[in-house]
């Protein structure tokens, strides 16, 4: 769908077998291809013209496409990320990149954390993201050292959020939109339905469709015709179930239900993380006189 999409609107399409390209496997010798796949992106954007690049996991499809990318793009800043909305995280797999060097550096500079892992959890890119957004931005001038030692993923994600601030936007380097602004989102929150805001959904992986945790599909079973991408008639490409689509209030309720839920956790993970810092040993008493500073 996405190669259809990018047909319609203009865009060019970039599809990359590094298994097969010998040139990129010498210049990006990662061993995990988490980390890989963006130096790969680095080294493609130097023989690209394209002044902006959109990076997406193969597990993101265009659910509407009559939105354009240009409508995330902010010529303010480099690099766009956004906040997923079910989790804590900066999401990895699909983001903004403007084409120049420092974009491509912090390509780069991201890719190369693969060789700084600590030796606890770390979600691979998407930990290495957390930390790199903090050196970059906040760090910058100091030495910092990650070595996690928290009991999971979320503990970590949620220290780096309180840490990088509420606003999560540095002009001419990095800008994060916040819940549920991004260009993605993932797919299970509503179970497929889709509303005319939605532009690409995540999660979309053909043997989860019609699953309890994916939801129905919202499309008809059809041939897909890649030859009705140039034409007024693409949209039979897209033969949706008007009953997956929902007005924008009808999702918006769904969505903010999930940020609610996901905000309240956010909020008593880092009460406790702070009481650990304090050496509060019974955090269970002191959770509801802890408020949160953000400077």
């Amino acid at each position: 769908m996405f190669h259809c999409y990018a047909i319609y609107h203009g865009y060019q399409w970039v599809v990359i077998d590094i298994s097969t390209n010998i040139t990129l496997q010498k210049l990006c010798p990662h061993k995990n291809f988490l980390f890989q796949r963006h130096c790969v992106t680095a080294e493609l954007m130097k023989e690209m013209t394209a002044e902006w690049i959109l990076f997406i996991d193969a597990d993101t499809t265009v659910i509407n496409p009559n939105r354009l990318i240009e409508e995330w793009i902010d010529k303010n800043y480099n690099m766009i990320f956004y906040l997923r909305i079910r989790f804590f995280e900066i999401t990895a797999g699909v983001y903004l990149a403007r084409n120049n060097p420092y974009s491509r550096n912090f390509l780069h500079f991201w890719a190369d954390y693969e060789h700084r892992l600590p030796n606890s959890v770390h979600n691979h890119d998407n930990g290495a993201l957390h930390v790199g957004h903090l050196k970059c931005l906040i760090f910058s001038k100091k030495k910092f050292v990650w070595k996690s030692r928290y009991e999971d993923v979320s503990s970590y994600e949620a220290c780096i959020q309180y840490l990088l601030g509420p606003k999560k936007s540095w002009p001419g380097k990095i800008k994060i939109l916040g819940k549920p602004k991004g260009m993605t989102r993932d797919a299970p929150i509503t179970k497929s339905l889709w509303g005319r805001r939605d532009f690409l959904i995540h999660g979309w992986k053909k043997k989860l469709i019609g699953s309890a945790w994916l939801g129905k599909n919202p499309f008809y079973p059809h041939n897909f015709d890649i030859n009705l991408c140039s034409t007024n008639n693409v949209m039979l490409n897209w033969p949706y179930k008007p009953q997956m689509f929902k007005t924008d209030k009808k999702i918006e309720k769904i969505l903010n239900r999930t940020i609610k839920f996901v905000n309240r956790r956010y909020d008593r993970r880092v009460k406790i993380l702070v009481l650990k810092a304090l050496g509060v040993r019974d955090e269970r008493k002191s959770l509801h006189t802890t408020h949160l500073l953000y400077v």
